[in-house]
């Protein structure tokens, strides 16, 4: 697990690293620093995992061991304001080799037909390694910066909830993912809004805290 989580992040590092440098010792001075971030977002995915064993030895002492239905999960999608549903949320559980989990996507659409958001909530309480897959880039510091978009930690100062951000600058786009309570990812993207945090707005107005407390 630990092993397949730094990889992703080697590739994904590699790849912001190399691709806008163009001077060897550049990238020399880049790959030192990365292998020091990598070592260190090693013993934070294993810290991370200790952690996760040991909710997870909890919840199944008291019998909690079922992801909750996708239907159940339509009680914790956003109200927003200026936005209806469009159509029926679309969900399901999924499963294999003995893991299951339930996901339920939601698209809304402006008034004016023009603004879109798409929340999808996923419960891996059946399926907490892929869990960790999931959200391991949420507790690593990691961030990217240029022209075209920024994306970076947040934190919404609820107990449980670690996220991050991108916001395409140009695209008028933004998007926001967060790992709760070990347990849940929300995963917010909203398109055409003239407001940079209008992923974040939308991710304040959901019932984080309950859902980090289960």
């Amino acid at each position: 697990m630990k092993n397949t989580s730094i990889l992703l992040f080697l590739i994904i590092g590699a790849f912001f690293i190399f691709g806008s440098c163009q001077e060897t010792t550049q990238n020399v001075k880049n790959l030192n620093e990365f292998s020091k971030t990598l070592k260190d977002l090693g013993e934070q995915l294993e810290k991370g995992a200790e952690e996760l064993s040991e909710k997870n030895k909890a919840r199944k002492a008291k019998g909690d061991t079922v992801a909750i239905h996708y239907n159940k999960l339509k009680e914790y999608l956003p109200s927003i304001s200026g936005y209806t549903i469009d159509g029926e949320p679309d969900g399901q559980i999924s499963g294999a080799q003995g893991l299951s989990y339930s996901q339920l996507t939601a698209k809304y659409k402006s008034n004016n037909g023009k603004e879109k958001v798409k929340v999808t909530l996923v419960d891996y309480n059946a399926a907490l390694p892929l869990y960790t897959l999931a959200t391991a880039a949420l507790k690593s510091n990691f961030f990217i910066e240029n022209n075209r978009e920024t994306t970076k930690g947040i934190d919404l100062g609820i107990e449980g909830v670690a996220g991050m951000k991108t916001i395409k600058k140009k695209d008028k786009k933004s998007n926001v993912i967060l790992g709760v309570g070990d347990r849940f990812m929300v995963s917010i993207e909203a398109s055409g809004q003239a407001e940079q945090e209008f992923a974040v707005s939308v991710a304040k107005k959901m019932k984080l805290k309950e859902l980090a407390g289960m």
